[in-house]
């Protein structure tokens, strides 16, 4: 799709023919009258040579002025030219409905996972190991005696290609193993991590030892030994490339056992579903500056993009530039790998800088900024002071230092090396300039590139110090990055590849040293480091972050609930902070960046506020794109390398940047505008990547390109003229491209076409974006007004998966859509799989009979997703008919008895053969050959292998696996089996018995429940309308309307003033309009006008009221009520919270804690019900002391306990009497029986011993 080729300048002349202020590349005839483009502005000058032949090279000129006209042409007339290809706004609409449903139906909601899975695997992985140094093995003592030659030998390990194939397994099959693919759904079942084996070409390189330890001459190799190794195996995920589902269609797939509503992007690591939650971090190679003001400090930072597993840290570690608020202030800089910050200028004289004019130049680029030069000053006087203590502490006793002496460079150079980390040696030239090459690790080339990027970090620090540029803003997206699941799985396999480095190293060593001849490669890798270091990760949830820190919160257990929660949950994005470090309020609030990238309305509650994020519809997650076709662009422009450019005219040249890294200027700012105007072109034709970002800063004279991955774009609708590029030829061609070719092709002409472009964050800051088409038009008649470059698509896609399904969004209370977005949606009971007979889920519901809603929005149309919503359409009437105060609703039975809101839960038990012991699956027996025999139910509801037959209806106390162990040292077995717990109860659906990988059996039980409504269970609307049955009515007992209709739920009217969700009145009346006519309605948030009144019409021509009320009659008296009620059809959704699943009760002999003595909490430890201080309050205030006295004594920990009336003392119990006995006063009469709290008791015994006595009054009562 893209095809840059750097040494044909046709690509460039096409971009620069569409930009119009560079003119195309035409013959010398072409320029017998001068050119004047639309919008001129000082245009490229096409240089040609003298002879006849137009030469094609482009050079950015300066002020190309026309001998005819001097002044700039007037500007365009507003308004289209062309009134036949102007879009009506009927037209418009069909544009932007047709973009969006093209977005979505060519791109899965989860791409962003899978994409970035691919990538890592097949580019990143490689180049991991191409970039790696390989295992240097030295011997850890001197030569050995006797030895040939001296020293011991060394040896070296290279890494080759790398391969990855498809996840496979291998089974036994009349006695011979057989290798067999493994699909995500057997992984599943069978307890086994979907994982493929990573191949290695690895070379064992053997030198002979000639004197220098750490050098690998190839004239020393004395052997060579190449070998392809499994190093270990990799988790894949579900739906990537490398998955078996890869390519298949739906109905392959489920062939398969897959689900149909499974998009994957997630893991299965020994059984159990993960996800990699996207972690948003700070963008790397990009100047950073802050103030501390705890340490009173600023500080610029720098920190590289570190793609390789090598051990050397100095590669991934932050630059930064530290500015110390004294009376002098000086700067220092600290470098990877060194003990200790340095002084700026003695780097800088290490870089080859010797004098001050070409320091301060290099700094502060302009020689009349006396604020800069103040600023620096006293640090070129304390470096010289260092460098002259230095040299007469290297020089020895006597040495004088000159000025020209503490300026030389190899002085400075030789200082650096004494704060190298870990050296061997004394100071010197060497430590120096290794100090030097961790200097920005990523420049690769001489000094001045690095020279030339430290005295910008300095001069942008002395900036934002005096005031004259604002702190970078480090919660804007434009300074962050998200990592994805390929960058999290790089960081982790580092991590593995150092552990299997360090193993490898402690193999061989023993072998050098003992100088053996050294064993294939296959002796010395250990494959289960890698394959344990992965799993390990997913499983305990730590993760290894850019940083190398370790991050909890970056793995979880996939949501399975209901698609939607599925689906949100490989959407979400967590601020990935170190543990010590407390978020900020400005991180949890949002800011204007979140635009169109981040759901404003789905966040999570709690400690996770404003961390926890999720992704808008149409946010995209840029791709790593390559930075070569970028740069031969900018060098056929004419950009001036660093190399060729004098500081000191760096103040009025435009600085370009190209992922945070300096490679040029151009000396005049309408070339800059020129080359952006190119860059866009090109990319907007499809020749280089459609992801590049481009923006210009205007204030600070620079140009950020960007071309990494992890950036949050956003797709929009180019605007030319105050109108949209997209016209009637191209609406044309869209229809007939949309009926043959793919979704991905129609998208591709879109931004071939120059109708739709990319945007990031960074470079929307310069745009001027339309929200509406009534924005252009009040554009187009206003000649004053700016003009517009892009305009939205719709403005409904800014939010995210779980508030885009809403209808009539925007007429409810925010805080209602949070919780529908963030909660409800999530909590829904529908069908969170299509093949539920091949899924052995620890729980999961199904609702008997899910409907699609009759209101729909525009999102959830062309999601083509009917499995997002999880519900059924209930006619909902609103009314007070007692037992629904407040949030309580009533349902109708007849419509439970006919099936509404039914639904089927699910429980899976788990069992398997320990290792350790023996044990086996097996029923037991009653016989003296079982030990240790358990209180069970009958047998006769096993199976002879110990598990219970299908359909067979289990309850407490019932065995639901069998299985015996035999006893150490003993004949006898032990009964082993899992019995059901309180609570628990299902009839059996499915019985699984397999093995895993390593050959153990496992057996999965599931348990099924039909469960239907019943008091105390939740339900919601779709608007954050929840509440709980309250009571059940018999289809008599309720009201009715004219036509006989009887509503399914009674709500209370109070509810919906308070909680202000008018969208739900809206829901009902559209609604009924539906069923009237039969007709799925779209309502899409957001819109110009409001179809209300539309509907209420069409709702009057079908024989209703207008706003939806209807007269309706008592169903217990008859008799007509007089007020009318709003009653209609509104999709209702029943939740997970079930009264069944809260249900506590206990007997007098339940569980007490050992210490307490109070019953214990945990409903299937049969604890109690908490009873706090509200619930105490409330008895209180009712007078309820004898209720107050059971709940708190008799039900909780009472206790009898012997005190001394007289001394108020405790008394013990003496033997010799047989009774109790006061120690104190020597004598039982006054010894009377109390009843307190154990706690209370407990109390006493803890304050006496610190010291405390506690004296208890009795009175006597009859």
């Amino acid at each position: 799709m893209f095809s840059y080729n750097p040494g044909d300048k046709t690509n460039v002349a096409i971009a620069m023919k569409n930009s119009k202020c560079i003119p195309a590349i035409v013959p010398a005839q072409a320029y017998a009258t001068p050119f004047y483009p639309e919008n001129f502005n000082n245009p490229l000058e096409v240089v040609r040579e003298k002879s006849k032949q137009p030469s094609h090279r482009v050079v950015l000129g300066h002020n190309l002025k026309s001998p005819q006209k001097t002044h700039r042409p007037c500007p365009p007339q507003r308004g289209p030219q062309n009134l036949e290809a102007r879009l009506s706004r009927a037209e418009e609409e069909v544009v932007r409905n047709a973009v969006a449903k093209i977005f979505f139906k060519g791109r899965s909601l989860v791409e962003h996972h899978l994409r970035s899975f691919n990538e890592f695997l097949e580019y990143g992985l490689p180049a991991m190991f191409d970039e790696a140094f390989g295992i240097e093995c030295l011997p850890d003592r001197g030569p050995l005696p006797g030895r040939i030659g001296g020293a011991l030998k060394k040896a070296r390990i290279l890494y080759g290609e790398v391969s990855v194939g498809k996840p496979y397994t291998t089974i036994v099959r009349e006695g011979n193993k057989e290798v067999v693919d493994l699909l995500p759904n057997e992984a599943r079942l069978r307890n086994m991590s979907y994982s493929a084996h990573l191949y290695v070409n690895m070379t064992l390189e053997v030198y002979e030892n000639r004197g220098n330890e750490k050098a690998f001459n190839s004239e020393d190799v004395i052997d060579t030994k190449t070998d392809t190794i499994c190093i270990g195996k990799i988790p894949v995920m579900v739906n990537s490339s490398f998955c078996h589902l890869h390519g298949l269609t739906e109905k392959e797939a489920v062939a398969k056992g897959h689900c149909a509503f499974d998009s994957g992007g997630y893991f299965i690591i020994k059984g159990s579903e993960k996800v990699l939650i996207a972690q948003e971090e700070k963008a790397h190679q990009g100047i950073y500056v802050n103030y501390l003001k705890r340490t009173d400090t600023w500080i610029a930072t720098y920190s590289p993009t570190w793609r390789g597993f090598t051990s050397n840290q100095a590669q991934r570690g932050k630059t930064f530039v530290k500015l110390v608020k004294r009376k002098r202030a000086e700067f220092s800089v600290g470098i990877p790998g060194l003990t200790e910050p340095v002084p700026l200028v003695i780097l800088y004289r290490a870089l080859g800088t010797s004098s001050d004019k070409d320091l301060l130049e290099s700094i502060c680029y302009d020689s009349t900024d006396s604020q800069l030069h103040d600023l620096l000053l006293p640090s070129i006087g304390a470096a010289d002071l260092i460098l002259g203590e230095f040299l007469e502490k290297v020089s020895g006793p006597g040495s004088t230092a000159t000025p020209r002496s503490v300026r030389d460079q190899v002085l400075a150079v030789r200082f650096l090396g004494t704060k190298l980390r870990y050296s061997r040696y004394a100071p010197s030239v060497e430590a120096g300039k290794t100090v030097i090459g961790q200097l920005f690790a990523h420049i690769e080339g001489g000094y001045t590139r690095k020279a030339f990027l430290l005295g910008y970090m300095v001069n942008q620090l002395c900036s934002t110090f005096l005031g004259r540029r604002p702190e970078e803003d480090k919660d804007n997206f434009k300074n962050k990055r998200v990592d994805l699941a390929g960058q999290l799985m790089s960081h982790q396999f580092r991590k593995a590849m150092a552990h299997l480095e360090r193993d490898i190293k402690k193999r061989i060593q023993p072998h050098l040293e003992k100088d053996m001849e050294l064993a294939p490669l296959k002796a010395y890798v250990t494959e289960d480091i890698v394959t344990k270091q992965m799993q390990t990760a997913f499983t305990l949830g730590n993760w290894n972050t850019n940083e190398g820190l370790k991050s909890s919160g970056v793995v979880g257990v996939l949501k399975r609930m209901n698609p939607m929660a599925t689906l949100s949950h490989l959407r979400q994005v967590r601020l990935n902070l170190p543990p010590p470090t407390k978020p900020t309020d400005a991180a949890r609030h949002p800011n204007y960046s979140y635009w169109g990238r981040i759901c404003p309305m789905q966040y999570s509650d709690g400690a996770d506020c404003g961390l926890l994020k999720n992704l808008a519809l149409t946010c995209i997650v840029s791709s790593d794109s390559p930075e070569e076709p970028v740069l031969h662009v900018l060098g056929d422009c004419g950009m001036k390398s660093l190399e060729e450019i004098n500081p000191c005219t760096i103040s009025m040249a435009e600085k370009i940047f190209v992922n945070g890294r300096w490679v040029g200027i151009f000396y005049d700012h309408n070339e800059a505008v020129a080359i952006v105007n190119t860059l866009k072109n090109l990319r907007r034709g499809q020749f280089i990547h459609g992801e590049i970002e481009v923006a210009r800063d205007t204030k600070a004279k620079a140009v950020h390109i960007h071309t990494d991955a992890g950036r949050l774009l956003r797709p929009l609708l180019i605007v030319k003229d105050q109108k949209l590029a997209m016209s009637k030829h191209h609406l044309k061609t869209l229809r007939i491209m949309s009926k043959k070719e793919s979704a991905e092709t129609c998208w591709n002409y879109l931004l071939e076409q120059e109708v739709v472009e990319i945007l990031g964050t960074e470079e929307e800051q310069g745009a001027l974006i339309a929200l509406n088409r009534d924005d252009l038009e009040r554009a187009q008649k206003d000649p004053d007004f700016p003009l517009y470059t892009h305009s939205e698509i719709d403005v409904a896609y800014i939010l995210g998966l779980g508030a885009s399904v809403i209808p009539f969004l925007e007429h409810n209370q925010a805080s209602r859509v949070l919780y529908q977005a963030e909660k409800h949606c999530k909590q829904a009971m529908g069908f969170y799989t299509s093949n539920i007979s091949g899924r052995t889920d620890c729980s999961g519901h199904q609702l008997f009979y899910p409907q699609k809603p009759l209101v729909t929005t525009r999102a959830w149309d062309y999601l083509q997703k009917p499995e997002l919503t999880n519900g059924q359409v209930a006619i909902v009437s609103i009314q007070c008919y007692g037992y629904n105060q407040e949030e309580s609703i009533i349902m109708n039975r007849a419509s439970i008895d006919r099936g509404l809101f039914r639904s089927l839960h699910f429980r899976n038990y788990r069992g398997e053969e320990r290792y350790n012991v023996i044990e086996y699956f097996a029923k037991p027996s009653t016989n003296s050959e079982t030990s240790k025999s358990k209180v069970r139910a009958s047998l006769r509801k096993l199976d002879d292998d110990g598990f219970p037959h299908i359909g067979e209806f289990l309850q407490k106390g019932d065995i639901i696996i069998g299985k015996l162990t035999a006893e150490v040292g003993t004949s006898t077995l032990a009964d082993s089996s899992q019995h059901l717990k309180a609570h628990e109860n299902g009839r059996v659906d499915q019985v699984l018995l397999s093995s895993e990988d390593d050959g153990h059996r496992i057996a999965k039980v599931r348990l099924r429940y039909s469960r239907r409504p019943q008091n105390g269970d939740k339900f919601t609307s779709m608007h954050g309308q929840k509440g709980v049955i309250g009571a059940v009515f018999n289809q008599e007992d309720l009201p009715f309307t004219q036509q006989g209709i009887v509503p399914d739920i009674i709500i209370n009217p109070h509810a919906l003033p308070n909680r202000q969700t008018v969208g739900q009145l809206l829901e009902g009346l559209f609604g009924k309009v539906v069923a009237a006519g039969a007709v799925r309605q779209c309502v899409t948030p957001f819109q110009r006008k409001s179809a209300t009144q539309k509907f209420m019409d069409q709702l009057h021509q079908c024989g209703y009221q207008r706003g939806g009320s209807e007269s309706m009659c008592n169903g217990t008296t008859g008799k007509r009520l007089k007020a009318l009620i709003s009653i209609g059809a509104t999709f209702y959704q029943k939740l997970d919270h079930m009264v069944e699943d809260k249900i506590k009760y206990r007997g007098s002999g339940g569980p007490v804690d050992v210490l307490t003595r109070q019953p214990v909490k945990n409903r299937k430890s049969m604890g109690g019900v908490k009873f706090g201080e509200m619930e105490r309050d409330c008895m209180m205030g009712h007078g309820a002391a004898v209720a107050l006295r059971e709940r708190y004594f008799l039900l909780s920990d009472p206790y009898r306990m012997y005190v001394c009336s007289a001394c108020r003392r405790p008394s013990c119990r003496k033997e010799k009497i047989r009774r109790h006995f006061c120690t104190f006063c020597e004598t039982g009469k006054h010894v009377v029986q109390i009843e307190i709290p154990y706690a209370c008791k407990l109390l006493w015994q803890e304050l006496l011993s610190m010291g405390i006595t506690m004296l208890l009054d009795t009175k006597l009562t009859w």
